[in-house]
This record gives C-alpha cells, sequence and structure tokens, in this order.
C-alpha cells in the first residue's frame, strides 16, 4: 500500500534497496499516513561505533579504555595507566583528550578523579 504522495511513496521505497534493507511499513492513519523504515538493526551497531571512533581519532589505548568503561562503568588514571602500561603524563593526556571530545566526563576531584561514558 502505497501513500497518495507518489514522491514520498518513491524515496520511503528506493531509498531501502539502495542499502539492503527491508521494506518499509506504511500505515493509514485518520487524516494521513504513517511510514516505519527499519534499519540494519544491532549487528550493524558495532560497525558505526568503530567508525565514530575512527572519525574521533581515537588511539588503541583509547579504544581499550573505552572497552574497559563499557564493560566496568567507570575507569580513573591508575587503572588506564595499568591496562595500557603507560605513564601519569600520556594517561593524563590521553584521558584528558577523551573529555575534550566528548567521549568520557569526568566525576570527582583529585586523585578520586572517574570516567565515565558521556551520556546522549
Amino acid at each position: 500500500m502505497c501513500p497518495l504522495n507518489y514522491s514520498l511513496c518513491t524515496f520511503c521505497t528506493d531509498v531501502p534497496h539502495f542499502f539492503f534493507l527491508p521494506e518499509p511499513e506504511f500505515q493509514n492513519l485518520s487524516g494521513g499516513f504513517e511510514v516505519t523504515l527499519i534499519g540494519p538493526g544491532k549487528s550493524f551497531e558495532k560497525e558505526i561505533e568503530k567508525e565514530k571512533l575512527h572519525k574521533l581519532e581515537i588511539n588503541e589505548r583509547q579504544r581499550k579504555a573505552i572497552k574497559y568503561v563499557v564493560e566496568e562503568g567507570t575507569i580513573n588514571r591508575r587503572e588506564y595507566i595499568r591496562l595500557n602500561q603507560i605513564s601519569h603524563t600520556i594517561a593524563h593526556r590521553e584521558l584528558k583528550e577523551l573529555v575534550e571530545k566528548g567521549v568520557f566526563s569526568k566525576k570527582g576531584a583529585g586523585k578520586y578523579i572517574r570516567y565515565e561514558l558521556t551520556q546522549g
């Protein structure tokens, strides 16, 4: 079933085929219609996250820290040093970069600072 607006209908049916996605679902509503586009789902989320991190220019140590925070909830500088076998100076700089890029947010102060994934 296709809505009355032919251009919109063509767009909604052609675009998913281009990206190898399922057909959209059309539903008539009183006074209009609704189009539901179905995405690639959970299997594609990891690829999207990799692409985001690539664009942020995050190094391998920082990627390890992000994975650690996803699994553990937070990380502090001492854990970052132990995880990556690096100096305090490098750990400070790289954690600061992750905060500046909006990946981590800082909680606490002084030696009690912990880093967590930024919400949103």
